[in-house]
This record gives C-alpha cells, structure tokens and sequence, in this order.
C-alpha cells in the first residue's frame, strides 16, 4: 500500500514537473519534449488519466483483490508508456521491467 501512495502522490504532482519556461529551449537539460508546452491541454489529459488510474490501482490493492490490481497496474503502465511515448520520445517505459 505504501507504494500505491507514492504512485498515486507522483501522479497528482506530475503536471507541476513541467512549468512554462523548463524546456531544453530555455536551457534545461531535459528529455522531455516541446510538445509538453506546445500542447499543454493534452499533456494534461494524460496527466489526469494517469493520476485516475493511479488512483484506481490504489484502491484495487486496498481491497486486496489481486487480479483487479493486476489488471489496474497493467493499466496505468499502458498509460504511462503512452504518455512517455508522446512527451518523451521514444522512451517505452517497457524496458525498465
């Protein structure tokens, strides 16, 4: 559960990592792509969908249903590796696991 918390404290912050002006245009050494700023509306939709499913694996793992929190981190791994994919680069997450 305490890594549950940490996923879900990571995810609510996650849109503040990237204010306005913290691009490699702006001189930050960053992996990040121009698109974060460029399409701020749809980097936050990806950050809300993460943060929901974060939220969701949370509460699978709190009701201690192992297949819903099976499936639930399978979601937000999917979300996360999308959102990387479009913000990052092609950065999979995947290949960390």
């Amino acid at each position: 559960t305490a890594d549950a918390n940490r996923i879900d404290h990571l995810a609510s912050a996650l849109p503040s990592w990237f204010p306005a002006g913290s691009g490699k245009g702006h001189g930050v050494d960053t992996r990040a792509r121009a698109a974060i700023w460029i399409h701020p509306r749809e980097f936050a939709k990806f950050a809300r969908q993460i943060l929901r499913r974060a939220q969701n694996l949370k509460q699978a793992i709190g009701s201690r249903d192992l297949g819903a929190a099976r499936l639930r981190a399978r979601k937000l791994g999917q979300g996360c590796d999308s959102c990387h994919r479009r913000f990052r680069g092609n950065s999979s997450l995947w290949h960390m696991w």
